[in-house]
């Protein structure tokens, strides 16, 4: 592969109001696309962009390694995608791809987060069949009365409920018992332990699926759970053991690059809708990509950067 064929391009691009997450504010998305021409002069685009607080990578660590896998390149060695950051092997890997599909439309799971009231707020002018809820920071009756109150209006609904790690396992069966397990299309990271969620799993057979958790699940676990939510940005190439498991793929708040990417992914090989509704917090103007989510579908074409909102970056 021709390594100077390599361009980098840094971004910056505001939420559209400050986003709390894990009890981090979040004003801000930076990242990296890069852009990879190979000999025939075809492109591809991938993005490099760690979450902060979610990334094992920063930002920084992920471009270092990125100039040194590039000089790899030059030099002509072969690269272990398993021994660099997650969030370089999904860039690396998607700007290499360049038979891509213009246009990519699949319905996805709708992301709602708030207060009680702004939920069922949101809900009311939601078209998705599926729905997430984060509910990690609402106190455990409200969220049990929450939940109620959406079966009762929106039954055909699909739920997903979200806790990232923030029941205690007693806190965990109380809202169990408060429903049935086919009441939720899965509970995600509900308990503060992995092994606390591997129990709850096995005790209730409520649908539990794991992401924080991915890179620690042994295979003997496995047959507990429902599901592995594939965050590309976060956990990189998927594991052996991963692929014998319905798949989620998931967002994690990366630009309409990363989307179109983490789209295809799903349109391949999900049997979940996927979780891309990160977007809606963005004022992503990076791309002149056709980006639409209507009548419960995402619509995205294939990537066309948008340089005037991108800064060149050298590698030398």
């Amino acid at each position: 592969m021709d390594s100077l064929k390599f361009e980098v391009f840094s971004y910056y691009i505001p939420f559209k109001t400050p986003l709390k997450l894990k009890g981090k504010t979040f004003a801000t998305r930076k990242g990296f696309i890069l852009k990879h021409t190979d000999s025939k002069g075809r492109i591809g685009y991938g993005e490099v962009a760690p979450l902060p607080f979610f990334s094992k990578e920063s930002l920084q660590d992920a471009f270092t390694q990125l100039k040194e896998v590039i000089h790899a390149f030059k030099q002509k060695k072969s690269i272990n995608f398993q021994k660099i950051f997650p969030s370089l092997a999904f860039g690396l890997t998607c700007s290499f791809i360049k038979e891509l599909p213009e246009k990519i439309s699949l319905s996805y799971s709708s992301l709602l987060l708030g207060s009680p009231q702004e939920i069922l707020k949101k809900i009311s002018s939601t078209l998705t069949t599926s729905i997430k809820v984060k509910a990690h920071s609402l106190d455990l009756l409200e969220t049990i009365d929450l939940f109620k109150e959406l079966k009762k209006l929106y039954p055909d609904k699909k739920i997903r409920v979200d806790f990232n790690q923030s029941l205690s396992f007693k806190n965990a069966i109380q809202f169990c018992k408060s429903f049935q397990p086919t009441d939720f299309e899965f509970l995600e990271e509900p308990c503060i332990t992995k092994q606390e969620s591997l129990l709850l799993s096995k005790e209730t057979q409520f649908p539990t699926v794991f992401d924080e958790s991915l890179p620690t699940l042994k295979a003997e676990e496995l047959p507990y759970i429902a599901g592995l939510v594939i965050k590309p940005t976060i956990v990189g190439n998927i594991s052996e053991n991963a692929k014998n498991k319905p798949l989620i793929f998931s967002s994690s708040f990366e630009s309409k690059v990363g989307i179109y990417h983490i789209l295809r992914l799903a349109e391949k090989s999900s049997f979940y809708a996927p979780g891309i509704d990160t977007s809606q917090f963005m004022e992503d103007n990076i791309t002149f990509s056709l980006f639409e989510q209507t009548q419960g579908k995402t619509i995205i074409e294939k990537p066309l950067l948008n340089t005037e909102n991108l800064c060149y970056v050298p590698l030398d």
